[in-house]
């Protein structure tokens, strides 16, 4: 160990240098800009000289009295292991010591300090670090669901930058590793502390054109490389996104809700905006700029592309028999102005195939074994795509759990065939859409932002089902919480938070903001949380992957007793809700045709006991049943025979159900009012997911009106980012929302070598 004492300036390792109070990291003299944690995560290995430092040891030596995940640690970590491999490729710095922790792996000298080199790191302004580790920490911040414009816009610190995608800014080109020649730098074209996305390229490559909400909501906006000023191009209320440069230039078609949404075109230099075709989004211009192609965004049922006339008219479907064998796919242009299409097909998996559009030959393209093995070898899940002008390389983008990189794969200009690759273009860091090529096929531009899921809570009238004003977070940054439940009275929120490899049941009183932690799950999953109907009570479901014969409902205990493992709950999957009496709990359990049906299940009982089915179909799927505040009717979701996920509303002992949705889309996650007189669900069918509601006569037993919406979360920065496990609360004064906050900035790949 480094005496503490001898409060050395530097550390010194292979071709680095770190500060030792994690101001400043240096490679070969020149500066490498990483997150104040990531350092500080940095200094605590280095100061151990090749010992193994648990999870736990750093987690409390970085993040002191903070309550914080251990994922954020190995998000740290994983930047590091990025940074160093793009600057010195060859050496393996770090690594992991699987079930203890991380060493560093290659020598430390100490470089003490000298009274310049002191009196300047005493001088230094402070970094950031005090502003991440607030991000990180329990303690709650009132940011709204909605920023206005100049809280953007005040956030703007840096012009166009250069650096590596790991985040890492650098003074000089990065070095590049022969086992990875297509790593390069990366440039950030825009930073407005908003949300700049779906990049596409001036014919000449001098501007880019994109969406952002920098003025408010999503519009057009076209920027020259070099500049740091955009134009804004649109000006509307509605949502305008997805631009799309015309292959002569004179021309931006671009995806829009006004109007009941379509497909627009405006000049490239501003002015009148023209309608093309009333359905679509993603434009792309045809190569001989004549026709536009269209994804269709649906909400059920196969992928549909569509071709439209430049000018205007009805579209015109691309290969609908074709297109009806996949359940996936991503669709452009050829450079020779056919259609690919790379997705997944009912019997043939991921392939890459070729298409005249909208009628004619359709073609599968054959891949090399070696570039078959390569993609298994390297899992890599590709997504959307863009072809080089000379039709010899495709550009991908791949997601995993470290982020989103970019690949790229050869291809035989005369037949197509995938030769070489995947090659990898850039690290995984954060989340990537939107790639375009630059018409010289020299630069790549991409969308780049990071994701944070928390619970919010939105004051709101359920009576008559409006959001009152602007929410608050009830759960950190850096939990990425979305499995929560409020207690009925809205006093306390039950959510999970995952950390140290294992799962955590955390209480938080809404008004003073005190946590308890009130289970942990090493093994399992903690799925599902509720609270009984008079609050007294908190139960959830551990869910095990490995063994679900060992999934069970567990009784919380407020006191320090041991948590209750149901017995006569092993082996079941889905757990919804208390009865009315307090003494039983609705469960999932296996009904008729081997279909999931609802039961209910003792809590009191201390052996096997046989569930009593309240609800059951033979064709269908049963799930989340709730029962109302009354007790007289129970919610539940029926999904299956190739209709969306619908919610109804029976008697809660039995009996015949009614329809609450329409099965116009997917309706999930049903919640009462606190009067009963109207239930909530989760929908996306406006193509992003909401909240809605519909009012149900408790009397008669049947639902009144249609359904009406109750949140906009239709911009890019905040939206309900939608997964099995989500979960929702509605209370009398507020609804909790797992909300997804979102921030992105255009970057740029140098492919030129």
């Amino acid at each position: 160990m480094i005496d503490d004492a001898i409060a050395p300036l530097s550390f010194r390792f292979g071709r680095f240098v770190a500060a030792a109070d994690g101001s400043s990291l240096t490679s070969d003299g020149q500066p490498v800009h990483v997150t104040p944690c990531a350092l500080r995560v940095l200094v605590a290995l280095v100061e151990a000289e090749g010992r193994t430092v648990s999870k736990d040891d750093l987690l409390k030596k970085v993040w002191p009295n903070v309550f914080v995940e251990e994922n954020n640690l190995a998000r740290h970590v994983s930047t590091l292991r990025k940074t160093f491999h793009q600057l010195d490729p060859d050496v393996e710095y770090l690594m992991t010591v699987p079930g203890k922790g991380y060493r560093l792996a290659v020598p430390v000298t100490v470089d003490a300090p000298d009274d310049a080199s002191a009196a300047a790191a005493h001088d230094a302004p402070a970094d950031d670090a005090n502003t991440e580790a607030r991000e990180d920490t329990i303690a709650p911040t009132a940011v709204p669901p909605t920023r206005p414009p100049s809280q953007w816009t005040s956030l703007v610190a840096v012009a166009t930058v250069v650096v590596v995608v790991s985040g890492a800014w650098l003074a000089r080109p990065s070095t590049r590793s022969a086992r990875d020649p297509e790593l390069a730098r990366v440039t950030q074209l825009t930073s407005a502390g908003s949300v700049d996305m779906d990049p596409s390229w001036s014919p000449d490559g001098r501007v880019i054109a994109f969406s952002s909400n920098r003025g408010g909501n999503l519009d057009i906006w076209r920027q020259a490389i070099g500049e740091t000023s955009p134009v804004q191009l649109t000006t509307g209320a509605a949502q305008d996104s997805d631009p799309a440069w015309s292959p002569d230039g004179q021309t931006i078609a671009f995806r829009s809700e006004r109007s009941g949404g379509g497909i627009f075109t405006i000049p490239a230099t501003g002015g009148v905006e023209r309608l093309i075709s009333t359905m679509g989004s993603h434009p792309q211009w045809s190569p001989d700029g004549a026709t536009l192609l269209l994804s269709e965004p649906t909400v059920m049922g196969r992928p549909r592309f569509f071709v439209v006339s430049a000018r205007g008219g009805q579209p015109v479907e691309v290969q609908p028999e074709a297109m009806s064998h996949f359940t996936q796919a991503y669709a452009t242009w050829q450079p020779d102005g056919r259609v690919s299409i790379y997705g997944l097909h009912g019997t043939l998996g991921w392939s890459f195939w070729t298409m005249d559009a909208p009628s004619g030959a359709v073609r599968k393209v054959d891949v090399a074994p070696a570039v078959r093995d390569r993609l298994a070898a390297t899992r890599v899940a590709l997504s959307d795509f863009t072809w080089s002008p000379d039709g010899t390389h495709l550009y991908f983008l791949s997601a995993n759990a470290d982020g989103d990189s970019m690949w790229r794969i050869d291809v035989a200009a005369s037949s197509g065939r995938w030769v070489a690759g995947p090659f990898r273009v850039t690290a995984a860091t954060g989340h990537k859409h939107g790639i375009a090529l630059s018409p010289d096929g020299r630069r790549l531009a991409f969308g780049q932002g990071d994701t944070e899921t928390r619970i919010w809570s939105l004051p709101f009238d359920p009576r008559r089902g409006e959001i009152l004003g602007r929410g608050k977070p009830l759960t950190p940054f850096g939990v990425n919480a979305s499995v929560l439940d409020m207690a009925p009275d809205g006093s306390r929120v039950a959510y999970r938070a995952v950390r140290r490899g294992r799962d955590e049941l955390w209480v938080r009183e809404v008004v003073t903001g005190r946590n308890q932690l009130t289970a942990i799950e090493e093994r399992g999953a903690i799925l599902q949380p509720k609270w009984s109907m008079d609050g007294f009570r908190l139960a959830y479901l551990r869910g095990d992957a490995a063994d679900s014969s060992d999934s069970a409902v567990v009784l919380v205990h407020a006191s320090d007793a041991v948590n209750q493992v149901l017995p006569q709950t092993r082996g079941l999957t889905q757990f919804y809700d208390w009865m009315p009496d307090g003494n039983n709990i609705i469960v999932g359990c296996l009904g008729a045709s081997r279909r999931i049906a609802l039961c209910a299940v003792p809590v009191g009982a201390t052996g096997p006991s046989r569930p009593r089915v309240l609800a059951q179909d033979p064709a269908r799927n049963l799930y989340a049943a709730r029962v109302s505040p009354h007790k007289q009717w129970m919610s539940f979701l029926a999904m299956g025979d190739g209709r969306p996920s619908m919610v109804y509303v029976m008697p809660v002992e039995g009996g015949p159900a009614v329809a609450v949705t329409e099965g116009l889309a997917h309706d999930t996650k049903p919640r009462w009012s606190p009067d009963g007189r109207a239930v909530y669900f989760l929908s996306n069918r406006t193509g992003a997911w909401n909240l809605w509601g519909r009012r149900f006569d408790a009397q008669a037993g049947v639902p009144v009106g249609p359904s009406f919406q109750v949140t906009h979360f239709d911009g890019p920065d905040f939206r309900v980012n939608y997964n099995e496990q989500i979960q929702m609360s509605v209370t009398d004064g507020s609804v909790a929302l797992p909300i997804t906050e979102v921030s992105e900035a255009i970057w740029m790949v140098d492919l030129a070598r």
